[in-house]
């Protein structure tokens, strides 16, 4: 609808099939620049991150890349990896939304 804006609040990587997701909102966010809005997640955190815990599982989505390159190497080059690197580097953390008729 013209009328709606979307926000999505990130964990994209934990949910869906390896890239799937993400991909599909990246396309949402191409087409409605104005209107969708992706935040990180906790699991959107790049391999050189110093957020990393090494008691967690927080690089599983590149571990996957690295799997499905070594299947598809024509696919998934190390310019993709290196594009979700940059995306989740450059995602913002939070938003701040202003509601115009409403007392919260």
């Amino acid at each position: 609808e013209k009328d709606v804006d979307l926000i999505f609040l990130g964990d994209y990587v934990d949910r869906g099939a390896d890239t799937w997701l993400i991909n599909k909102l990246l396309v949402l966010k191409y087409e409605y620049p104005e209107r969708v809005f992706l935040l990180r997640g906790n699991h959107e955190i790049s391999t050189n991150s110093p957020l990393i815990s090494p008691k967690t599982n927080d690089v599983d989505f590149f571990n996957r890349l690295k799997t499905l390159q070594k299947e598809h190497p024509e696919k998934i080059t190390n310019q993709v990896i290196e594009f979700y690197e940059q995306l989740f580097e450059t995602l913002p953390i939070m938003m701040k939304v202003k509601f115009n008729d409403m007392n919260i």
